[in-house]
C-alpha cells in the first residue's frame, strides 16, 4: 500500500504537479530520524498489523521464499545489491565515473551472469530497473540503467540498529530515501489520470532521480534529499533540464525532510517528504 492508502487517503500528488499545484506545507516532520520507522516498515500489510519479532519473521519469511525462488542466484549477489543507485550490468563495463561501477564487479561475477540474474529479478518484481531518460540534452550523457527496488522494505530492516543507521549513515538514507519516494509515485501513477513512464536522468554532475513523463512529452522531474536543508545547488540537474526544454517541465521538485515548502524560482520548489500523500 501507498503511504496514503495506509493513512485513508487517495493521492494524486503528480497529476496536480502537472497543473501546477504544488503542496504547500508549513508543519512537516523536520529530520530523517522522523520518517526512519515509516521508511522500515514499508506498504505490506503484514508488516503493518504486525510489531515487533512478529514482524520481524514476516520478513525474514519473505526473504527465504526469494531466496528458494531464486535457487540458482549466489547469496552474496543479493546481499550486495543496490538500492537507488545508478548501475550497468554490460560485460565490459564500460562506464564513466566511480559511481557506475558495473553490478558484476561489485557482486565478483561477471557481467554476462549479473544481467541474467538482474532479469530474473526483475520478472519476480523484486526490483524495478528505471531506464535512463534519452533526451539529447548533452554530448556526454550517461547512460546507464538505475536499479531500483520495488519491493523497498526488503532493502532495509526492522531492527534498532537499522533504524540508527538511517539517522547517521548518508549513503544508506539517501539509497532508502530515494527508493522510497520513487517506489511511492510509481505505485501513485497506477491510478494517475495520464498514463506515466518514470525514468532516470544523469549527466556529468547533473542528476534527476525522478523524471515522470506524460505521452504529450510534458514532464515533471523530482529530486530526494534525506537532508533537512535545500540549497540553490540541489536543483541542478532539474535547472539543466528547464534550460533545455523550457515549458515542457512543468515543475521541478526537491523532496527534502524539512518542515516547509520552499520556492526556488519559477516552477522549482522544495517539497516536504510528506507532500506526496498529503
Amino acid at each position: 500500500m501507498t503511504q496514503g492508502e495506509i493513512e485513508g487517503r487517495r493521492e494524486g500528488f503528480l497529476d496536480k504537479l502537472f497543473d501546477g499545484e504544488v503542496p504547500m506545507l508549513t508543519d512537516a516532520p523536520v529530520g530523517r530520524s522522523e520518517y526512519a520507522r515509516r521508511l522500515l516498515t514499508g506498504g505490506f500489510p503484514e508488516s503493518l498489523t504486525r510489531t515487533g519479532a512478529a514482524r520481524a519473521r514476516f520478513f525474514q519469511a519473505t526473504s527465504a521464499r526469494s531466496s528458494t525462488a531464486i535457487c540458482a542466484m549466489p547469496r552474496a549477489y543479493m546481499t550486495r545489491g543496490r538500492s537507488g543507485r545508478c548501475c550497468d550490468s554490460s560485460p565490459l563495463g564500460r562506464l564513466r565515473s566511480p559511481a557506475t561501477r558495473t553490478l558484476g564487479r561489485d557482486a565478483g561475477i561477471d557481467g554476462k551472469t549479473a544481467k541474467t540474474h538482474l532479469d530474473v529479478l526483475e520478472r519476480l518484481f523484486l526490483v524495478r530497473i528505471r531506464r535512463p531518460w534519452h533526451a539529447n540534452l548533452g554530448k556526454r550523457q550517461v547512460k546507464v540503467a538505475e536499479s531500483v527496488r520495488r519491493r523497498h522494505r526488503a532493502a532495509s530492516g526492522a531492527d534498532r540498529h537499522r533504524r540508527t543507521a538511517v539517522r547517521n549513515d548518508d549513503g544508506l538514507a539517501g539509497a532508502l530515501f530515494a527508493t522510497f519516494v520513487a517506489t511511492e509515485l510509481e505505485r501513485q501513477a497506477s491510478w494517475s489520470v495520464t498514463p506515466l513512464t518514470f525514468w532516470h536522468y544523469r549527466e556529468q554532475e547533473r542528476e534527476v532521480d525522478i523524471i515522470a513523463e506524460r505521452p504529450s512529452g510534458e514532464l515533471v522531474g523530482i529530486e530526494v534529499k534525506a537532508s533537512a536543508t535545500v540549497r540553490e545547488r540541489d536543483f541542478q540537474g532539474l535547472k539543466h533540464m528547464r534550460d533545455q526544454l523550457g515549458s515542457r517541465l512543468r515543475a521541478g521538485i526537491v523532496i527534502y525532510t524539512g518542515q516547509r515548502t520552499l520556492a526556488f524560482g519559477a516552477r522549482f520548489f522544495a517539497v516536504p517528504l510528506e507532500g506526496p500523500w498529503r
